[in-house]
């Protein structure tokens, strides 16, 4: 992120030198790194009960009903 800023200061600030526009918006302007990722581990899979209960209310969708299956399968977060 640190060179793509570069890029844009310097051209704002060559833009404002030749009088193209009034302010430099990026001037003294910094961006906040997000703060990684807790460890908090929230994973609540559905249980077989509830898997059963949502791959019955897809009655008439086979395609996607497969689909879901196989992810809930393999504990893909679908």
């Amino acid at each position: 992120m640190t060179n793509v800023l570069s890029v844009f200061r310097a051209a704002l600030a060559e833009a404002v030198q030749d009088e193209i526009v009034e302010t430099n918006v990026l001037y003294g302007w910094t961006y906040q790194r997000n703060d990684a990722p807790g460890r908090d581990d929230d994973v609540d899979p559905f249980t077989a009960e509830e898997q059963a209960a949502i791959l019955g209310a897809m009655v008439g969708q086979e395609k996607i009903c497969s689909s879901l299956r196989f992810g809930l399968a393999c504990g893909h977060p679908s």
